[in-house]
C-alpha cells in the first residue's frame, strides 16, 4: 500500500553553496539545511496564506540569486484547488506569494526559473504552461498548440534552450 504521509515530495541544493539544501513533504513541511543536513528548520509556518499540511510540489532555488527559493503548493488532497506559489528572498525567512493572475481552481505541480533570464518563470498545472517575464508579477497562459493536459514537470535544456515538458496523459 501506499503511506498517508511522510514522505519526501522535493528536494533541491542551492546553486551557490551545496551547503543548503530545501526539502518539502507531501504533509506540509518545508524545510531548509544551511550546514549539509546537519540541522533542518521548518519554514512552511512562515508562509502567508497557504493552509496547514499543504502538499509541497516542487522547491526550486533560483540560478540568479543567492538565497532566492520558488515553492509551489498542491491543496487537492485536502479539496483545496488553489493555485499556491511562493518566493522567498532569504532562504526562507519570509515569503511573498506570486500567484496572482493564475487561473483559479488547478493546483499548481512545479515552477522553474530560466537559467539565463532571471525574470522568466514558468508554471505547470492541471491545464497546462503558465510564464511570467516579471518573476510571478503576472502570468499567461502557453499556448502554441499545447493542449490541455497536467504538467507535472518542466526543464530548460542548458545548451539548446529548448523548453521541456513532462506531462500526465500525452
Amino acid at each position: 500500500g501506499t503511506s498517508t504521509y511522510g514522505n519526501l515530495t522535493t528536494l533541491a541544493e542551492s546553486r551557490f553553496t551545496p551547503d543548503v539544501i530545501y526539502a518539502g513533504t507531501d504533509d506540509g513541511n518545508l524545510q531548509v539545511t544551511m550546514d549539509s543536513g546537519n540541522t533542518w528548520e521548518n519554514v512552511a509556518d512562515r508562509i502567508p496564506g497557504l493552509p496547514e499540511r499543504t502538499y509541497v510540489s516542487r522547491v526550486t532555488p533560483s540560478a540568479h540569486a543567492e538565497g532566492r527559493i520558488y515553492a509551489t503548493f498542491d491543496g487537492h488532497r485536502n479539496g483545496d484547488y488553489s493555485a499556491y506559489v511562493y518566493v522567498s528572498e532569504n532562504y526562507g525567512k519570509d515569503w511573498s506569494r506570486i500567484d496572482d493572475g493564475l487561473p483559479h481552481g488547478w493546483s499548481v505541480n512545479v515552477i522553474t526559473e530560466h537559467h539565463r533570464a532571471p525574470n522568466l518563470l514558468f508554471v505547470g498545472n492541471e491545464i497546462g504552461v503558465y510564464f511570467s517575464i516579471d518573476r510571478g508579477e503576472s502570468w499567461t497562459q502557453l499556448k502554441n498548440n499545447l493542449p490541455v493536459v497536467p504538467v507535472d514537470d518542466i526543464a530548460i535544456h542548458p545548451r539548446e534552450n529548448d523548453l521541456i515538458l513532462g506531462t500526465h496523459g500525452r
